[in-house]
């Protein structure tokens, strides 16, 4: 992490400004130390560059450590490298697209790329310009994205839980999130937490698969372990109300083939996607008049070395193999 995060890093437990009580720095960016709360004295590490933060310690902490595993075993054990890769090379002209966009008369915001996995939509926000904070309850995920940085991209990266975002009121213009709110425990707090660390007029887009009406429930995820929460359009749309006007919404759909014969017209597309389920692209806008927001104290249980260096060997091979070949697909987008 590079010194001017201290600016906006705050105790996930207490909302407290951290302290920097040791560190072992190159230039500008700190690869070892320790942040200390000086109010609920919580230390929390940083290896490799990265902030490792704690999880939220409430009745949902069971199933926030068994997502964690299933997201593992989907990911590593479910999954080889060439299906991720595969998957990559289709969607990212498509998330390429959608950064392109947001990034439109923004370059230089400061954004939060929520549950940034391994830190693809984070490079690629970085090359149109922002600044960028990265952070995954996965420490693989997160040390995965450290392939991508260099001198020409750079980003923080923070492994802890999106339900207690260790950040001060008020510090972000934007806030991306991408498939990350069908697997949280506690959505009203996620989306709380995002509604008190973006700016006055900052906005919030959110990718999210939805469940159509009309669609049975998806158990392949199930059996994997992985705790998927299945969302109607209509419920992220009253889940968002409390905290946000919606300025617009779009499916990510861009063709729809019906029964392998026709394609559908641009125009269903999106009673398609209502009805059948897809992917959908939401932007909220932080309401003119926010309530002030406050979190009380909140018990963590802080991510311990163990567990961070628990698949070193792991990391390093994707490092090595997958990580490099992804970035040759986000380097070949136009």
């Amino acid at each position: 992490m590079k010194y001017k995060l201290l600016n906006i890093l705050f105790c996930p437990g207490c909302l407290s400004k951290l302290n920097l009580i040791s560190e072992e720095a190159m230039e500008d960016e700190i690869i070892k130390g320790t942040l200390r709360c000086p109010s609920c004295n919580y230390d929390f590490l940083i290896r490799e560059g990265v902030v490792i933060l704690g999880l939220r310690n409430n009745l949902e902490i069971k199933e926030k450590l068994a997502e964690m595993e299933g997201e593992y075993k989907w990911v590593y054990e479910n999954h080889n490298q060439e299906e991720h890769l595969e998957y990559l090379r289709n969607y990212a002209p498509i998330m390429n697209k959608g950064i392109r966009d947001i990034m439109k008369q923004r370059k230089g915001a400061l954004l939060l790329d929520l549950g940034a996995g391994c830190c693809e939509t984070s490079w690629m926000f970085t090359k149109y310009g922002a600044e960028v904070v990265s952070i995954d309850i996965m420490p693989e995920f997160i040390r995965c994205g450290g392939a991508f940085i260099d001198q020409n991209h750079y980003f923080e990266r923070l492994v802890g839980d999106v339900e207690i975002l260790p950040f001060a009121n008020d510090s972000f213009d934007i806030v991306f999130c991408k498939e990350i709110l069908h697997h949280v425990s506690d959505f009203k707090a996620v989306i709380s937490e995002i509604n008190r660390i973006l700016k006055p007029k900052g906005i919030c887009v959110i990718w999210e698969p939805v469940k159509g009406i009309l669609r049975q429930k998806d158990t392949e995820q199930e059996k994997s372990g992985l705790i998927h929460h299945e969302y109607s359009f209509f419920y992220y749309r009253q889940g968002f109300k409390k905290c946000f006007n919606l300025k617009q919404w779009k499916p990510l759909l861009e063709q729809v083939k019906i029964k392998n014969l026709i394609y559908l017209p641009k125009y269903l597309i999106s009673l398609y996607t209502i009805l059948i389920g897809g992917g959908v692209s939401f932007e909220l806008l932080t309401k003119d008049k926010r309530k002030k927001v406050t979190r009380g104290n909140t018990e963590i249980v802080p991510i311990n070395l163990e567990r961070f260096h628990v698949n070193d060997s792991l990391v390093k091979k994707e490092k090595q193999t997958k990580m490099p070949k992804e970035l040759d697909i986000l380097q070949s987008l136009t």
